[in-house]
């Protein structure tokens, strides 16, 4: 697996609208371990992140954290260090309300062909009281489910008994495990990034909303179940 250590800036003037940070190139993973938004206006600036998922939507970018957005003081700047993944033409947004916005990025960037795959997945349910499969591990794989957030999405509605459930396809019927159950209110986020979760090939990441839409986002790492000598 190649891999190549970078880094990446961007300035902008652009207000109201989403601006394009970084477009993960064709045939490539980046894993951006820091990034950093510093806000050069005189006043304070709202701003949100945003990711787009090329593989389930090639148009629509959903917030990374709080879709309300975070403030940021002028001459001040805030980060994430949450590891976010990007695959191929997945994509890094923000949106602004001031101008003079300056963004710096330190990433890993990977050919995809390498056995150790890093995954995203940034989706949005429209179903309700049903479950829906946001992930299930490949046939001769294993992974790791590294962050997690779900946004209620719904605008007005808060949502109750909402379940995020590994589970495991060895048994019959499948077994499974509550990662995350209650109530999520309209326009809030329930996540978890400071805990990992080892899927089996066939076992599944769902989802239970009662109310719709709901967006997901995960990042995963997958690597190939390694061969043991003699067997």
């Amino acid at each position: 697996m190649a891999i190549e250590y970078k880094s990446h800036i961007r300035t902008s003037s652009a207000t109201g609208s989403k601006i394009d940070f970084f477009t993960c190139p064709a045939g490539k993973t980046a894993v951006f371990k820091t990034i950093i938004m510093y806000n050069n206006d005189t006043n304070n600036n709202a701003q949100t992140t945003y990711l787009l998922d090329h593989s389930n939507d090639t148009s629509n970018s959903y917030a990374l954290g709080d879709p309300d957005g975070y403030t940021i003081p002028s001459g001040s700047n805030t980060s994430w260090t949450t590891p976010i993944v990007l695959e191929e033409n997945d994509m890094i947004k923000f949106q602004n309300d001031q101008d003079s916005q300056f963004y710096y990025g330190s990433y890993v960037l990977m050919d995809n062909a390498g056995n150790t795959r890093f995954k995203h997945i940034t989706k949005k349910i429209t179903s309700e009281d049903a479950y829906s499969t946001i992930y299930t591990c490949p046939t001769g794989s294993r992974a790791i489910l590294k962050y997690w957030q779900i946004t209620n999405a719904h605008g007005s509605n808060n949502a109750t008994g909402n379940i995020l459930a590994y589970v495991d396809a060895s048994t019959d019927p499948d077994t499974f495990v509550y990662l995350s159950f209650g109530t999520i209110n309209s326009s809030a986020i329930a996540y978890d990034g400071s805990r990992t979760y080892n899927f089996n090939a066939g076992d599944s990441l769902q989802i239970y909303n009662t109310e719709q839409p709901f967006i997901i986002t995960a990042f995963f790492m997958e690597m190939p179940v390694p061969s043991i000598r003699g067997q």
